[in-house]
């Protein structure tokens, strides 16, 4: 016959799972995206929109976002125009466009 405290170790594995032992799993950061691929190059008087990109020839991406701003390298970014060295980008009056004007 069992005495109380088996008696109470036993109810208290019971109302723990059983005794086995549970644990979540860590959650995993979901993975970065990857940098753009096969990305076109650029082109003198190339236009391009909203969500549109290009490459220059130093790896850097010439790229329209969604409000109609445009960035280079994914940090110089501008509403109406970007010049950096011999690239110069500006945008199409009155539209979220922009046009490349020299490489």
């Amino acid at each position: 016959m069992p005495n109380r405290l088996s008696l109470l170790v036993v109810l208290t594995a019971l109302a723990c799972g059983g005794g086995e032992e549970s644990f979540m799993e860590p959650t995993e950061p979901p993975p970065e995206e990857p940098p753009a691929t096969n990305v076109a190059a650029c082109a003198v008087n190339q236009e391009l929109g909203p969500g549109q990109q290009c490459s220059l020839s130093g790896g850097a991406v010439f790229e329209v976002r969604s409000d109609g701003t445009a960035c280079l390298g994914g940090s110089i970014c501008a509403g109406s125009g970007i010049t950096l060295n011999s690239f110069s980008a500006s945008r199409i009056t009155g539209t979220n466009r922009w046009r490349i004007n020299s490489l």
